[in-house]
């Protein structure tokens, strides 16, 4: 579905997108002037939010994102939704990295925090832990931080970061 598709439903209160393989949410994937309460995006395959995924909604006070394999959130992907109150997530996928380390602070300084279950799968030295619990130090970046973000890119993406990443060695 894209944005021009999107269009005809621009009062659409609950979006529910749950259950249906969706990969990535594109930046022009919802359309100027859609207002959504409500956005489900529960038991698909997103790996990562960018900053401009979720720009254009506003008005969404209440996202869920549980039950996907979420292992990066862009810094800035939630910046205009000043509504958001509820935001749904559960992952044990995330690359706790220096991407990554402006998520937990910005949680615990809003409302959100409460329906967020987010563990490191990486790097092996942070396994398990509770993106809460790791300190502000510990999201470093690094070769191996590198190599897992690229590996989970797909098709014309991940070539040009295999180019990218042959040119850095």
């Amino acid at each position: 579905m894209n944005g021009s598709q999107l269009k005809a439903y621009l009062s659409l209160e609950v979006l529910d997108l749950s259950s249906n393989n969706i990969m990535e949410i594109q930046s022009g994937c919802f359309p100027p002037g859609l207002y959504i309460r409500e956005l489900i995006l529960s038991f698909n395959n997103l790996t990562g939010l960018d900053e401009k995924s979720l720009a254009k909604l506003g008005s969404l006070s209440i996202l869920h994102l549980s039950h996907n394999s979420i292992s990066h959130i862009a810094e800035g992907a939630f910046k205009g939704l000043k509504n958001l109150r509820i935001f749904h997530i559960s992952s044990d996928s995330f690359l706790c990295d220096c991407q990554l380390k402006w998520l937990p602070p910005w949680l615990e300084s809003t409302t959100l925090q409460a329906f967020v279950t987010a563990t490191c799968a990486q790097p092996e030295s942070l396994k398990g832990q509770s993106i809460f619990s790791v300190p502000p130090e510990r999201f470093v970046c690094g070769k191996t931080s590198l190599e897992i973000f690229f590996f989970s890119m797909k098709g014309k993406e991940a070539r040009w970061a295999s180019c990218l990443w042959e040119s850095l060695l």
